[in-house]
């Protein structure tokens, strides 16, 4: 009977464990069957790859030329390309479910969180939010550093949470420790610090004494790279962008020099507009942000369980929203000027703890349901169920389509790595999937007159692309636009390169035509 009885007590953990094997198996389906070569799939992909080849992590951006034009300094943080370096021992495939790993953890590891605070019920709950919201599904799918950082930031206050209610050592460290993990995989972990220390305030003893570890452990893990790595490689323990720490250095080693005629009219690049994910915040407007990143009816269960937590104000309640309301502003001001994709994956992490509060708003749901007839409170969590389970399922049905890539483009770059020497450069708009499936030197917006070679029609072009030692220019015939705006080929651009005898046409599918530069 007891048998029994422990069963029904862990009901809860063996539904959310169902839920998230559904929820591991639609992502997959989804990257098993596209490639590498979305945003920054490929780059990712890339530089995890010459790891694993070279065992150094890259000095410079451009990982296969040879060229010092184009020596600008590698400086991003390192661990989850560490990470995607270790998921290639075992071939591309392993690397494509890395993502939808990190969700199912993302989500077990959030149970485990609301289950210590609150019940095993709500975790259920939050977890089972979590891994429905889209902008999870979304970054579950495409190979971003973000859903690593959302695990980590989960665990690291996880473990926060265990330390002050255990006063265990062990639990302090693990925290400092994951913390520095966080700061490894994206500039936005640096954050993590402060965080904790409005926590540790609220339980008020030891304050310094317990920050003072957690922050000891923080620069131990992240010490190799911030200070030793980047001391020694460019003489200052900065990250680009930390102008709020006064900390930076040099993007490049070497400058371009006198560029003939470079021009400096403007084109139409990737800012703000058009619809969907590139659309600005502003634009979009907070109701589609909303429905975009984390679904309407999902976020009326997350301001249901934040004004729950506030009213209550349990000390428990306000580590929940202190954990969402300090990192908030300092994120949002990071994204709320560019496309809501950008503002959506950089509140990744911050989706967890929203998470909690639809969690926690459910959970009081099925109490008072409860309270009527049993059976009515279980109809309630079959329709959640079923009704979470079918957006998931169809924001995956939608990220097929966008994520996937003309064969074309894969089989061109097959033609490359076969016919041209492993130094080559390529001027190609999608640089990232070039360097990762053509394993060739790409570039495109580091030229300082990129509008002159391609946007102007200005006969120096030539001399231009000679300049800057390009060999071939990538053409992808769905970027051929007859407009000036990116990501396109102006239609008389390639009509140049096509009638120019300065370049010759030596391979071309569907999809791509590579031009060689004589």
């Amino acid at each position: 009977m007891s048998e029994i009885r422990i069963q029904k007590e862990h009901l809860w953990i063996f539904i959310l464990i169902g839920i998230l094997v559904v929820s591991l198996s639609l992502n997959i389906y989804i990257t098993w069957k596209t490639p590498l070569a979305f945003g920054d799939e490929g780059y990712y992909a890339a530089r995890g790859e010459y790891i694993l080849k070279n065992l150094e992590i890259p000095k410079y951006v451009d990982i296969y030329s040879k060229s010092v034009l184009f020596r600008e300094y590698w400086t991003d943080v390192p661990f989850i390309i560490l990470l995607v370096s270790n998921f290639f021992i075992f071939g591309e495939g392993f690397v494509k479910i890395m993502n939808p790993i990190l969700l199912f953890l993302t989500g077990l590891m959030l149970f485990l969180f609301v289950r210590r605070i609150y019940s095993e019920r709500s975790g259920f709950f939050a977890a089972f939010f979590l891994v429905i919201m889209p902008a999870m599904i979304t970054y579950a799918v495409l190979l971003y550093a973000d859903m690593l950082l959302a695990l980590l930031f989960v665990t690291s206050i996880y473990f926060l949470y265990r330390a002050l209610e255990e006063n265990k050592m062990v639990y302090l460290i693990s925290s400092g420790a994951v913390a520095g993990l966080a700061a490894l995989t994206k500039q936005t972990g640096l954050l993590l610090p402060l965080l904790f220390l409005f926590i540790l305030f609220l339980y008020k003893k030891d304050v310094l004494k317990r920050f003072g570890i957690i922050l000891l452990v923080f620069i131990i893990v992240i010490t190799p790279w911030f200070g030793i790595h980047n001391y020694l490689q460019f003489g200052n323990p900065g990250l680009p962008g930390m102008n709020y720490l006064g900390l930076n250095f040099p993007s490049t080693k070497v400058t371009f020099g006198e560029l003939p005629k470079a021009s400096e009219n403007p084109y139409s690049g990737e800012t703000p507009g058009g619809g969907g994910a590139s659309a600005g915040f502003f634009q979009a407007g907070m109701v589609n942000f909303i429905e975009f990143a984390y679904n309407l009816n999902v976020f009326v269960f997350v301001l249901g369980g934040m004004s729950l937590l506030a009213l209550r104000r349990k000390r428990k309640d306000l580590f929940i929203l202190f954990s969402l309301l300090i990192l908030a502003p300092f994120i949002i001001q990071q994204g709320i000027g560019g496309r809501i994709e950008e503002l959506s994956r950089f509140l990744l992490p911050l989706a967890a703890v929203m998470a909690v509060g639809a969690g926690v708003f459910a959970d009081r749901i099925y109490s008072f349901l409860e309270e009527f007839h049993k059976v009515i409170a279980l109809l309630f969590v079959l329709v959640i169920l079923l009704w979470g389970i079918s957006i998931a399922y169809a924001k995956d049905m939608s990220l097929e389509t966008v994520k996937d890539w003309p064969q074309g483009f894969i089989d061109g770059c097959k033609w490359v790595r076969m016919n041209t020497p492993k130094d080559s450069i390529l001027l190609t708009i999608w640089q990232a999937p070039t360097e990762y499936h053509c394993q060739r030197g790409a570039v495109w917006g580091q030229l300082p007159d990129i509008n002159t070679i391609v946007f102007d029609g200005d006969p120096d072009a030539y001399e231009h692309l000679k300049l800057h030692g390009i060999d071939y220019v990538y053409i992808q015939k769905f970027s051929i636009s007859f407009g000036r705006n990116w990501p396109n080929y102006p239609v008389s651009f390639v009509n140049y390169l096509r009638n120019s005898p300065n370049y010759e046409n030596v391979y071309e599918n569907n999809d791509v035509i590579l031009f060689k530069v004589k």
